[in-house]
């Protein structure tokens, strides 16, 4: 299909289209009169008078039923007369004949198109910010919150680049202060802490806006959301002013940060029930299928180390792990196709369980799961910052309640968590209201960087960020990655809080948020596990009962703490040209077909025209054209047979004429050649 874009209302093309249909066959046929009277003599048939007559007299205003006329006359006497004159009414019935039904066909051509083309002036603007942006404390300036820094677990420890106890050196600032890094973030909410006579900026954190239970991508506070697979832009996304009737498709640049989450299940189930009808806690045991026991020589291998984790990996070890230290802990025994664990009874398991929960019984060692939780993360306390670990976090948790003939069961999972800063391009659409559409995003190379620090893994959490090809990365850091950078390890991790206001901690504080508070009262409004947010709750409900459920689950929830966590202190950049989409009036040429060849006709009745000129052959016309404009079919032969016109009172006699019978014009009017 190709379609003609046309400056017009779809209206306005109509209307034009109706004029063309009206005019087009008058001028077809006051052209092929021309011709034909310019090459007219005084010796025609009866036929050839008759056409002549329909034209100059009725097809201008029944063009379309006059049509045939001059057709078969061209035909009927193609060997009479001259083959031009034969010609021409061939011409003219053609052509007529062609543009029958043509206002009934040609406005179904108009149509509605998309004209896009590239601008590199668009004036663009951050897209408008909803309330989650009024959650923001603005008590401390950009440099307070930058120029404290707090390291040291138990005792106060030298962060590197520090011009006193806790203040950072503006220069060494500077160098770290990246497009593509932690400072490209703050905190929403702060609170004041005071230390050695100053008072500064101290991380705090308020959960205000549930996002976890949307789906496809969002616009949280000029952040964009992936809502089904986590992560966000930590950049304000920008567009295009837009304007009436425009559409817009664009792309961004930004600093992307994605949770990754992977559960396994231990095979472990718990199953419950009530202990008596006054009774505060459930009586509990724990059972594993046969199947599924596992020896300790099956505990999966690990080989990954640095930015080369595998998070997969780590989630099916550490889950392996537990069920090892369980087994053993709570002395399960074979019991048919089943090991199982003595009842037990233990307040922590609530006789009537909502949702998830990460209570152990009381029983198990701790320090076991400790040792586990450290080789799962891949970092202890005591590793040091030069050592690049990846921030790794390892828990577990039992999975949504499922109630069966022999209790209340959840099955309880292993999971670690991480999260990979990046560098993405997004592609974004706008229709012509002003709502945004994310197409889609990919990941683009950059160099990225580490703090470098003689300190531990307990004392700070480092400064990270990326640098674009061929930028230099800052002095005093080390080069990890040209793709992607899984966040460091550092205190928050261990802690879940930091002592200033550096966001460099982030996501250790939002997976120990997160962990901290799976089925207790929830902390500034953040709870895990549904119990109050019924949309929520029925979600862990249809997700909870796969492993991938529950690892989306969380990554869901990692992202929501994140938004409501932190807010971007930049905006994306625009990355390529900017479509504009304009909605256009279009005509489909497919349906102009009768026009095409009516005008190829009337080309070549002007050519024939022209030629006619150049011979003078208009002479003899005149008086042929003044006797055919006053005759009908009647007249002519009521002529020929000398007898008065039907208009008199005479009595006429009528007689049939051949139409293929010459008939000619004498001073008398017409005579019939035998």
């Amino acid at each position: 299909m190709t379609n003609l874009i046309v400056n017009l209302s779809a209206g306005q093309l109509a209307a034009i289209l109706g004029i063309i249909n009206f005019f087009l066959p008058f001028i077809i046929i006051g052209v092929g009169i021309m011709v034909i009277m310019m090459n007219v003599n005084d010796r025609m048939t009866a036929l050839e008078w008759t056409a002549l007559s329909k034209l100059t007299e009725r097809s201008l205003l029944s063009f379309y039923g006059a049509a045939g006329q001059p057709a078969i006359t061209g035909i009927k006497l193609w060997n009479l007369g001259t083959n031009k004159r034969n010609v021409v009414y061939i011409l003219i019935g053609t052509c007529l004949l062609i543009l029958f039904g043509v206002s009934a066909i040609a406005p179904l051509g108009i149509q509605t198109c998309t004209v896009t083309y590239n601008s590199t002036s668009t004036d663009t603007n951050i897209v408008n910010p909803d309330l989650l942006t009024r959650a923001i404390n603005n008590t401390f300036t950009p440099n307070q919150l930058s120029q404290v820094r707090i390291c040291g677990a138990f005792t106060w420890q030298p962060c590197p680049g520090m011009i006193d106890r806790e203040h950072v050196n503006n220069s060494y600032l500077a160098d770290f202060n990246k497009t593509y890094s932690n400072t490209a973030l703050r905190y929403r909410l702060l609170k004041t802490s005071s230390n050695d006579n100053i008072t500064y900026p101290e991380y705090d954190f308020m959960m205000g806006e549930v996002t976890s239970t949307q789906s496809g991508y969002g616009i949280v506070d000029t952040m964009i959301v992936d809502h089904d697979n986590g992560g966000f832009l930590a950049s304000h996304t920008i567009q295009p002013k837009q304007k009436i009737g425009k559409r817009y498709n664009w792309s961004i640049k930004g600093l992307w940060l994605q949770p990754y989450v992977s559960c396994k299940s231990t095979n472990i189930t718990r199953i419950s029930w009530k202990n008596g009808s006054l009774s505060l806690s459930s009586a509990a045991k724990l059972i594993i299928n046969k199947d599924d026991i596992l020896q300790p020589s099956q505990l999966h291998p690990l080989g990954d180390k640095g930015q080369n984790i595998d998070l997969l990996s780590r989630s099916i070890r550490y889950s392996q792990l537990i069920q090892l230290i369980i087994r053993q802990q709570m002395n399960m025994t074979v019991n048919g196709t089943f090991i199982e664990s003595n009842v037990y009874s233990d307040l922590s398991v609530s006789s009537d369980p909502k949702s998830i929960s990460d209570s152990l019984p009381y029983s198990i060692n701790t320090t076991n799961i400790s040792s586990a939780n450290i080789l799962c993360a891949g970092f202890g306390g005591q590793d040091n910052i030069s050592d690049k670990s990846v921030g790794v976090k390892c828990w577990t948790v039992f999975g949504p309640p499922n109630i069966t003939e022999r209790g209340i069961e959840q099955i309880l999972y292993g999971c670690a968590a991480a999260v990979k800063a990046s560098v993405d391009v997004i592609n974004m659409q706008s229709n012509s209201t002003g709502d945004i559409n994310v197409l889609g995003k990919q990941t683009i190379p950059i160099n990225w960087y580490i703090e470098n620090a003689n300190l531990n893994v307990t004392d700070m959490d480092p400064w990270w960020g990326g640098v674009e090809p061929g930028e230099s990365i800052p002095n005093n850091s080390m080069f990890v990655s040209n793709d992607s950078l899984w966040l460091p390890a550092g205190g928050s991790f261990l802690w879940g809080v930091t002592a200033d206001a550096q966001t460099a901690g982030i996501a250790g504080i939002t997976i120990n948020t997160m962990t901290g508070n799976l089925d207790s009262q929830g902390i500034n409004g953040y709870r895990a596990d549904g119990v109050g947010n019924l949309a929520l709750l029925q979600q862990w409900k249809e997700k909870g009962i796969t492993e991938e459920g529950m690892s989306d689950m969380f990554r869901r929830q990692m992202t929501d703490i994140l938004v409501n966590m932190v807010t971007p202190t930049g905006q994306a950049t625009i990355s390529g040209p900017i479509q504009v989409i304009i909605a256009k009036t279009c005509y489909d040429l497919c349906y102009g077909i009768q026009y095409y060849i009516a005008m190829i006709l009337l080309i070549i009745l002007l050519c024939l025209l022209f030629a006619s000129t150049i011979n003078s052959e208009n002479a003899k016309s005149l008086p042929i054209k003044q006797i055919v404009q006053q005759m009908d079919l009647g007249r002519a032969i009521l002529n020929t047979l000398d007898h008065s016109e039907a208009s008199t009172a005479n009595t006429s006699d009528w007689e049939k004429i051949d139409g293929q019978k010459f008939i000619s014009l004498s001073n008398k009017g017409f005579k019939k050649f035998d």
